[in-house]
This record gives structure tokens, C-alpha cells and sequence, in this order.
């Protein structure tokens, strides 16, 4: 698997607070660090399918501190769109994930605020044109 350099992969037995004091003892650590339990992700995921199996699953990413400097290839999801708004500056950000069966536009909405990073698009789904957005 093609993982930077900067993404760890621990294993199930591996304690996040030895992880944790590890990094910050190393002190080489330039960046923030997030610790991700995927299985969460996974548990929520299946939650959205068993009680909402109708309702076309989106994925909405806030805070994604990210910038030009991470290809989408690393971001990406098999048979979705990605579509991201990073923040000028390192930190910030929004990115959404949209199933690729559904067509969609971009779309500007400056109203709320300029100063948020934002993303609104339009989907089609079931011949319904839907605003979505997120901020």
C-alpha cells in the first residue's frame, strides 16, 4: 500500500497513550498528530446502512488540514467523488465524498460567509436536485 511517510498504521495491541508519549518524547514532531480509530468509522458506517438503507451516504470532512501539498490520491475512496476546500494556510479545510453513481455541480454560495471554508454543490438523486453543503 502507498502510505506517506507521515501516516502511521499501528497494529490492534499497539496502547495510543505509549504512542502518544513516544511522538512527543521523540521530539521531531513539526506537526500536529491525530490518532484515528478506523474502527469507529467502520461501526458508524454500518449504523448508516442498517437504520437509513434508502438515504445515499455522503461523507463530510471538517477540519481536514490538509493543503496543495496532499494529492488527492491519498484522500481518495473507491466509487467516490472527492472534492475538497482546503484552507490557505496549513489547517482548516473541508472535503466531502460524493458515491460516484450521482451527478453533481459545484456551486458558490458566498452569502453565509466568506470567511469559512465551505463547500455547496447540488446532486441529483432520484430526479430530485439537492443543495448540499458543509462548512
Amino acid at each position: 500500500m502507498d502510505v506517506d511517510n507521515r501516516i502511521q498504521v499501528l497494529e490492534d495491541d499497539t496502547d495510543v497513550f505509549s504512542t502518544v508519549n513516544n511522538i512527543v518524547k521523540n521530539g521531531q514532531q513539526k506537526e500536529g498528530f491525530y490518532l484515528c480509530d478506523v474502527s469507529e468509522i467502520v461501526r458508524k458506517y454500518s449504523n448508516w446502512k442498517k437504520f437509513f438503507p434508502r438515504i445515499p451516504l455522503f461523507y463530510g470532512v471538517s477540519e481536514t488540514f490538509v493543503d496543495t501539498n496532499y494529492p488527492d490520491k491519498y484522500l481518495s475512496i473507491d466509487k467516490y467523488n472527492f472534492i475538497r476546500q482546503d484552507h490557505p494556510t496549513f489547517g482548516e479545510g473541508v472535503a466531502i465524498y460524493i458515491k460516484s453513481i450521482y451527478k453533481f455541480k459545484k456551486i458558490q454560495c458566498d452569502v453565509i460567509n466568506n470567511n469559512i471554508e465551505q463547500l455547496w454543490f447540488m446532486v441529483n438523486i432520484s430526479n430530485f436536485k439537492v443543495a448540499i453543503g458543509l462548512a
